[in-house]
């Protein structure tokens, strides 16, 4: 098969589009009343620590929001090798994001609510790369179960949805101004 035929097939991602994950890349660490450990409540405590954990991951999340933002550009030009090295980015940065949230929830405290959306977050970011793992499955010539990129797209928001919920119920932690609209990945299709 072509390359001109198999481009269609993979040209899903349109370009454009932004990926919200601004509430985690500018995270704040714990305010200065958290920081009396004799005063402070398991959310709290759990909160700051979360909040530190978020902002090690801000160049993975940068990473992952350049990378998901380059795919629909790499499609316009046809690029294959760059839409796939870009998938790639997003996976190991989703990954990586996952696995740090997850980390964050773990360490805190057994009954924290603050656990309870850390623990969402990093469901949720293992949800993002599950859709990126099906999409690079197409790209590479695989068979397409559903709408890969109705599946990223939906993926993005949820993972952008349990990242705000985290901000909200850590907001002494996090910045208020680090809730913006949610804007997305938009899609193009191509029968070339």
């Amino acid at each position: 098969m072509s390359y001109r035929r198999d481009h269609a097939k993979w040209r899903l991602i349109g370009s454009g589009g932004t990926v919200l994950l601004a509430v985690l890349l500018t995270a704040c660490g714990g305010n200065d009343a958290g920081s009396q450990a004799s005063t402070t409540s398991a959310d709290s405590a759990d909160c700051a620590s979360g909040a530190a954990v978020t902002s090690n991951l801000q160049p993975a999340i940068r990473q992952l929001t350049d990378s998901l933002n380059a795919v629909g550009p790499a499609s316009e030009r046809n690029d294959r090798e760059a839409v796939l090295a870009q998938i790639d980015g997003a996976r190991r940065s989703a990954d990586q994001i996952s696995a740090g949230l997850g980390a964050a929830a773990g360490a805190m405290t057994a009954t924290s609510l603050i656990r309870t959306e850390f623990q969402n977050a990093s469901a949720s970011g293992a949800g993002l790369r599950d859709s990126l793992d099906q999409l690079r499955a197409v790209v590479v010539g695989g068979p397409a179960q559903g709408d890969p990129s109705a599946q990223l797209q939906n993926s993005v928001a949820s993972f952008n949805a349990s990242v705000e919920r985290l901000s909200l119920a850590c907001s002494a932690n996090f910045s208020g101004s680090t809730v913006e609209p949610t804007t997305t990945v938009a899609p193009t299709r191509t029968t070339r």
